[in-house]
């Protein structure tokens, strides 16, 4: 059960805990929705947001809700079983249960079929004949990214779409490449992928340079000798200030962001107050 307490949520003196106005519909299931916010009483990041919504079966339910609306509401299912087949301990339930994902879900001739890697399906198969609890992990884990990227509200992607219309995607691809840079351990990894940024977005004659300070420029090559997944922030944080005072603006008033307000109103009336939502914080926004 919930509580709508005119999209407010009651005060509370707990480090952590949500103070009044947030973005975030009170449920009453443990107070998981309170996880939207940090220590410091700020949202946390988007990707962090997705996964409590997740995590709250109130908030969940609505998400489903969400995406039968979009006809794709087998992938939340999907990894609702799969959760639930992590909690299994009996063998016999456990290889019960796979079977019945894999019939529901993996299968070619199941009407719920999700969308997977051809290697991964094959890995299933494989692994159907000793299931156990995590078999499905991989699975979950690229349906879970699918549904954040694609069915939870793209802010980012509808951003992206009015720099196109401005031709200066340059800026924000870079700034999703450095993103993703930061999540690499890998060393090798790191260093092939720190030197394709370079070439795509810092190369002198490269379609989508961008435009950074020469000492920013020339630290970056110096560093790329021993690349670190941190290696561009400092030219990240000069495009994203690049794009918050010269992009921005112009987007809050395109009819881009417009239609996005109408296409996603019964979602986001649902769960985020638009006014906080869709604020003039431009970070709010790359994290959708």
């Amino acid at each position: 059960m919930w509580k709508r307490k005119q999209r407010r949520v009651g005060n509370s003196q707990e480090s952590g805990q949500p103070k009044p106005s947030t973005s975030f519909i009170w449920c009453e299931h443990g107070g998981c929705c309170t996880r939207l916010w940090n220590a410091d009483k700020k949202l946390i990041s988007g990707s962090q947001h997705f996964e409590v919504i997740l995590r709250c079966p109130v908030a969940r339910d609505v998400f489903k809700e969400f995406l039968q609306s979009e006809y794709s509401e087998e992938n939340l299912m999907f990894w609702i079983a799969c959760e639930d087949l992590k909690n299994e301990t009996d063998p016999s339930t456990i290889a019960e249960k796979a079977r019945k994902i894999y019939e529901d879900y993996i299968s070619v001739s199941s009407l719920k079929e999700i969308n997977l890697d051809s290697q991964i399906r094959n890995d299933i198969s494989q692994s159907l004949e000793e299931p156990s609890s995590m078999m499905y992990e991989e699975a979950q884990h690229q349906i879970y990214n699918l549904m954040r990227r694609d069915s939870f509200p793209p802010g980012r992607e509808v951003f992206l779409e009015f720099l196109r219309s401005e031709c200066s995607e340059n800026n924000l691809m870079f700034w999703i490449a450095c993103e993703e840079l930061k999540t690499e351990t890998n060393p090798s990894t790191t260093a092939a992928k720190a030197r394709t940024i370079y070439h795509e977005y810092l190369a002198r004659f490269s379609q989508n340079k961008v435009s950074l300070d020469t000492q920013v420029h020339d630290r970056i090559l110096q560093n790329l000798k021993e690349p670190s997944s941190t290696i561009y922030d400092e030219a990240q944080l000069q495009i994203y200030d690049l794009m918050r005072r010269d992009s921005f603006p112009g987007f809050l008033k395109s009819s881009v962001y417009i239609n996005f307000l109408s296409k996603k109103s019964k979602f986001l009336d649902t769960h985020v107050n638009k006014s906080d939502f869709f604020s003039s914080d431009l970070r709010h926004k790359l994290e959708f």
